[in-house]
Formats: C-alpha cells, sequence, structure tokens
C-alpha cells in the first residue's frame, strides 16, 4: 500500500475538509498538490528521509527528495508552500531544514494566507 508521507519543514495550502474547517484555499490548494506531484513524479529516483517519530494522526514526516533535490525546500521556492520551520524545529535534520528556511529567504510570500493562520480562523 502507498504510505502518507508529511512533509516536514512547510505549511502547503489546505484544500476542503468539512469535517475540520469552513472552505478551503483553492486555487492554491490544488496547485500546490500539483507541483508536489509533477516534482515528485518526473524522477527515477525518489528518497524518503523519515524523522524518528510520526505526527498526532500517525503520518510519516519526512524530507523528500527527488532526482537529489530537496523536495520541501522546492515547494517552499516555487511559492507552493509556506516555511514551517520556525514553528515547528528541525526535528532533527537540521541540513534538510537549513535548505527550506534557506529557501523562505530567497522568495517573495506566496500569494495564499499562511495555512497555519488559516486553519486557526476557519476551524469547525
Amino acid at each position: 500500500g502507498e504510505e502518507k508521507v508529511h512533509l516536514l519543514g512547510i505549511d502547503a495550502p489546505e484544500k476542503a475538509n468539512s469535517s475540520l474547517y469552513i472552505g478551503d484555499q483553492e486555487p492554491y490548494a490544488s496547485r500546490s498538490e500539483i507541483h508536489l506531484r509533477t516534482l515528485i513524479l518526473s524522477e527515477p529516483h525518489v528518497e524518503i528521509r523519515r524523522a524518528k517519530k510520526k505526527d498526532t494522526y500517525g503520518r510519516t514526516l519526512a524530507y523528500v527528495f527527488a532526482g537529489g533535490k530537496n523536495v520541501n525546500a522546492e515547494m517552499v521556492r516555487s511559492g507552493n508552500a509556506w516555511e514551517a520551520v520556525s514553528q515547528y524545529g528541525s526535528q532533527g535534520m537540521t541540513a534538510e531544514a537549513e535548505a527550506v528556511r534557506r529557501a523562505w529567504s530567497e522568495v517573495e510570500r506566496p500569494k495564499f494566507e499562511s495555512p497555519f493562520e488559516w486553519r486557526r480562523t476557519n476551524k469547525r
């Protein structure tokens, strides 16, 4: 079966989840998902660097590398995610987290509201 992986160090826009939130962050959520799929599926070699612990929902926490590139950092660099290392820490993966922070420092803020703030204000 497929393994659900939560990308460490980033916060992507929310899709509709009527049990948890009112509304969604479309069209940004779909664009973000498409970009992520493109980054991963376009490369023959994908590496998953897992954190030691899973999150509260039982998901694997990880940095993903496709074709040698840090996908988490690429999501930030492309404007498809907000940086979340400063909020949640490096999870013991300092080099990977630093790449995300560096990407964040090089780009303009995404056009969508911080997903963290959006979730806070749109909870059911």
